[in-house]
């Protein structure tokens, strides 16, 4: 209960969030208030991203395995790293961190060498994790169709 209470805390208030008409059906109950309605598409998220859908793993025996190419662990490059970053679209919203690809394209020449060890690091030590890039924030949009009360339509 104490973790429910620390996701909904995050939920800003907003009189124009919308209730889901399909979770409310299953619980019987109108909801009134946003910590309610974030209990609502929290279970819902926790469905769609947890759910168990049946797997038939022996197709995974039919898959042939190429042999790991380890010569090409070792030589990652400054170039190989900028060509990616140089490929990302401009104008994009931050991410949890604040950076922008606007700003990592504009890095200065210490700041990106900095970005190449950490990229790297994390390519070649299997023991380089970085818990930030883990992170993310989910963001519902409605996709214009549909009921906006049912949240698969967001």
């Amino acid at each position: 209960m104490e973790d429910d209470l620390q996701i909904n805390q995050r939920v800003p208030r907003s009189p124009s969030l919308i209730l889901p008409k399909e979770l409310q059906k299953q619980r019987k109950k109108s909801h009134k208030n946003d910590n309610e309605n974030a209990k609502i598409l929290k279970d819902h998220y926790q469905e769609v991203f947890n759910g168990s859908v049946p797997v038939d793993l022996s197709v995974l025996e039919g898959i042939i395995q190429l042999p790991s190419a380890e010569e090409y662990r070792a030589t990652l490059s400054k170039k190989e790293i900028k060509i990616p970053i140089n490929n990302m679209k401009n104008n994009k919203a931050p991410g949890l961190t604040g950076l922008t690809t606007d700003m990592i394209k504009n890095l200065p020449p210490k700041g990106f060498d900095l970005l190449s060890d950490l990229i790297k690091d994390f390519w070649l030590n299997k023991n380089t994790d970085f818990e930030s890039w883990h992170a993310t924030k989910l963001s519902n949009l409605f996709k214009g169709k549909g009921d906006q009360q049912d949240p698969n339509n967001w």
